[in-house]
Protein backbone atom coordinates (compact mmCIF):
# COMPACT_ATOMS: atom_id res chain seq x y z
CA UNK A 1 0.00 0.00 0.00
CA UNK A 2 3.29 2.57 0.68
CA UNK A 3 4.09 2.48 -3.03
CA UNK A 4 0.42 3.36 -4.58
CA UNK A 5 0.20 6.58 -1.52
CA UNK A 6 3.20 7.40 -2.97
CA UNK A 7 2.83 7.35 -6.22
CA UNK A 8 -0.59 9.54 -5.85
CA UNK A 9 1.38 12.28 -3.92
CA UNK A 10 3.88 12.55 -6.35
CA UNK A 11 1.17 13.00 -9.28
CA UNK A 12 -0.75 15.60 -7.03
CA UNK A 13 1.93 17.30 -6.79
CA UNK A 14 3.23 16.83 -9.55
CA UNK A 15 -0.45 18.64 -10.99
CA UNK A 16 -0.14 21.59 -8.78
CA UNK A 17 3.31 22.35 -10.00
CA UNK A 18 2.45 22.25 -13.63
CA UNK A 19 -0.40 24.45 -12.95
CA UNK A 20 1.65 27.15 -11.83
CA UNK A 21 1.50 30.06 -14.26
CA UNK A 22 5.41 30.01 -15.25
CA UNK A 23 4.79 25.97 -16.20
CA UNK A 24 1.52 26.83 -17.94
CA UNK A 25 3.97 29.04 -20.27
CA UNK A 26 5.94 26.16 -20.73
CA UNK A 27 3.70 23.71 -21.71
CA UNK A 28 1.40 26.61 -24.07
CA UNK A 29 5.03 28.00 -26.14
CA UNK A 30 6.05 24.62 -26.54
CA UNK A 31 2.73 22.99 -27.79
CA UNK A 32 2.56 25.70 -30.46
CA UNK A 33 6.62 25.92 -31.43
CA UNK A 34 5.95 22.30 -31.78
CA UNK A 35 2.60 22.71 -33.92
CA UNK A 36 3.78 25.08 -35.83
CA UNK A 37 6.86 23.83 -36.98
CA UNK A 38 5.98 20.77 -37.49
CA UNK A 39 3.99 22.55 -40.59
CA UNK A 40 7.50 23.49 -42.38
CA UNK A 41 9.74 20.37 -40.50
CA UNK A 42 9.16 16.66 -39.86
CA UNK A 43 7.44 15.83 -36.42
CA UNK A 44 10.84 14.50 -35.24
CA UNK A 45 12.66 17.90 -36.23
CA UNK A 46 9.81 19.65 -34.70
CA UNK A 47 9.97 18.01 -31.49
CA UNK A 48 13.99 18.60 -31.50
CA UNK A 49 13.54 22.07 -31.87
CA UNK A 50 11.18 22.70 -29.17
CA UNK A 51 12.78 20.54 -26.83
CA UNK A 52 16.29 22.82 -27.49
CA UNK A 53 14.42 26.19 -27.40
CA UNK A 54 13.20 25.39 -24.20
CA UNK A 55 16.57 23.78 -22.97
CA UNK A 56 18.90 27.12 -24.25
CA UNK A 57 15.96 28.72 -22.04
CA UNK A 58 16.74 26.87 -19.29
CA UNK A 59 20.18 27.39 -19.72
CA UNK A 60 19.75 31.36 -19.57
CA UNK A 61 17.73 30.70 -17.33
CA UNK A 62 20.63 29.34 -14.83
CA UNK A 63 23.14 31.23 -15.86
CA UNK A 64 21.23 34.77 -16.21
CA UNK A 65 17.83 34.52 -14.78
CA UNK A 66 16.13 32.55 -11.57
CA UNK A 67 18.02 29.06 -12.33
CA UNK A 68 17.69 25.84 -14.32
CA UNK A 69 14.32 23.97 -13.56
CA UNK A 70 13.24 20.49 -14.02
CA UNK A 71 9.97 20.97 -13.65
CA UNK A 72 10.03 24.12 -16.71
CA UNK A 73 11.70 21.38 -18.52
CA UNK A 74 8.51 19.08 -17.97
CA UNK A 75 6.44 21.57 -18.95
CA UNK A 76 8.31 21.77 -22.54
CA UNK A 77 7.59 18.04 -22.45
CA UNK A 78 3.79 18.18 -21.60
CA UNK A 79 3.47 20.72 -24.07
CA UNK A 80 5.43 18.89 -26.84
CA UNK A 81 3.08 15.69 -25.63
CA UNK A 82 -0.06 17.68 -26.59
CA UNK A 83 0.79 18.96 -29.75
CA UNK A 84 1.91 15.33 -30.76
CA UNK A 85 -1.20 14.07 -29.35
CA UNK A 86 -3.20 17.05 -31.45
CA UNK A 87 -1.18 16.24 -34.56
CA UNK A 88 -2.30 12.64 -34.40
CA UNK A 89 -5.53 13.16 -33.90
CA UNK A 90 -5.87 15.43 -36.71
CA UNK A 91 -4.09 13.09 -39.25
CA UNK A 92 -6.49 10.40 -37.73
CA UNK A 93 -9.47 12.46 -38.64
CA UNK A 94 -8.58 13.77 -42.14
CA UNK A 95 -7.86 9.75 -42.70
CA UNK A 96 -11.30 9.26 -42.91
CA UNK A 97 -12.26 11.99 -45.65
Amino acid sequence: MGIEVNIVLIAKKLRLKLKEEDKVKHITWSFWITALAMIFLSTQASVLLAFLIGFVKEGWDHFFGSGFCWFDMLGNVVGIIFALIGYLFITWSFSFI
